[in-house]
């Protein structure tokens, strides 16, 4: 998982968790594709995808989640290498 805030948003770039999709997309083509958008059980909005989903919280937190296993390494190694975690 990984989780970012719309307030961490430097001005002329786009959020982090954004660019983490774009980065699953360039190493896996069509990872994020066309979602299905519903709210959330938990309050917010969620977009669905076959591997993975969006979830959108109330407070302006986003949080990009794998449903499967090659999923969630991608998008760890996307947010490495975008700089956006260390560990």
């Amino acid at each position: 998982m990984f989780r970012a805030s719309h307030a961490s948003l430097v001005e002329g770039e786009q959020p982090e968790w954004l660019q983490v999709i774009w980065e699953c997309n360039r190493m896996k083509p069509d990872m994020f594709g066309k979602p299905e958008i519903k709210p959330w059980w938990a309050g917010g909005m969620v977009e669905e995808y076959p591997t993975a989903r969006v979830i959108i919280v109330g407070d302006d937190t986003v949080r990009v989640v794998g449903k499967t296993e090659e999923a969630e390494g991608l998008i760890q190694i996307a947010a490495r290498k975008l700089g956006f975690i260390t560990w």
